[in-house]
């Protein structure tokens, strides 16, 4: 009879946890759809089958910051951190909140956590060198960035953000490489053809530099940074000219 009460009791938990399973795929997989509120409720589905697991509370932390549930996603990753210190999506997430309430001495802790968890994760590396920028870290922030090219992912939003950080730092050739890497990959990123022309304009190159500012214009009308960046060069490339016809 215990034998069979045995039995039973692990079936159940099996089953228990055969649920909890497919309620966390299906939060998962609603998640990435982009289908939030419907993500939200399965991952508390599962948290009700089973509250003592951190990727659980991961899924609902994240898909609350989709929907601008702040507060609700501090306690989850907190639930998650106390559950398991290692939990580096929790530390990268609460880094992730603090940056945005600009709270950025929380956010450095948080992310060099997660940083120091997980270093294999470029994602991290890249909010480190962001709070850092945002500190005014400028050597730190250097630092962290002249190792990312290694191992940056080649998608535009990681590459554009990288390129931007390079620039403001002064990072300028980086800066160039990962630009054109990334309009390999993405020839219509008007912030990347931009950078690129405020590049050329830093070298000097006037000409390239007022095609590549037309080209950000061309794919984005409405960009005024790019439009001003373009009337300063103008003249410039005017002035130079003439001095160019007077030398010969």
């Amino acid at each position: 009879e215990d034998a069979a009460t045995n039995a039973d009791l692990v079936e159940h938990a099996n089953k228990i946890n055969d649920a909890c399973e497919m309620y966390l795929a299906l939060g998962n997989v609603n998640y990435e759809q982009g289908l939030y509120a419907t993500a939200l409720e399965q991952y508390i589905h599962a948290s009700e089958l089973d509250a003592n697991r951190a990727d659980i509370w991961c899924g609902m932390a994240k898909t609350n910051i989709a929907l601008d549930n702040l507060v609700d996603a501090i306690t989850q990753y907190g639930n998650a951190i106390r559950i398991d210190q290692r939990c580096y999506e929790a530390h990268a997430g609460m880094a992730m909140i603090s940056f945005k309430n600009n709270r950025l001495i929380d956010a450095l802790e948080s992310v060099r956590v997660a940083v120091t968890l997980a270093p294999h994760i470029s994602e991290y590396h890249l909010m480190l060198a962001e709070i850092l920028h945002a500190l005014e870290k400028r050597d730190e922030c250097i630092n962290v960035l002249r190792k990312l090219p290694k191992f940056i992912p080649s998608n535009p939003n990681a590459l554009i953000r990288f390129a931007n950080l390079a620039f403001d730092v002064g990072m300028i050739d980086e800066a160039y490489e990962i630009l054109q890497k990334l309009i390999a990959i993405d020839d219509t990123n008007a912030q990347a053809y931009y950078l690129i022309g405020r590049i050329y304009r830093l070298r000097n190159d006037l000409q390239k530099a007022m095609s590549a500012l037309r080209q950000a214009i061309k794919l984005r009308p409405s960009f005024k940074e790019a439009q001003r960046e373009l009337n300063l060069i103008k003249p410039l490339s005017l002035l130079s000219r003439r001095r160019t016809k007077e030398d010969r």
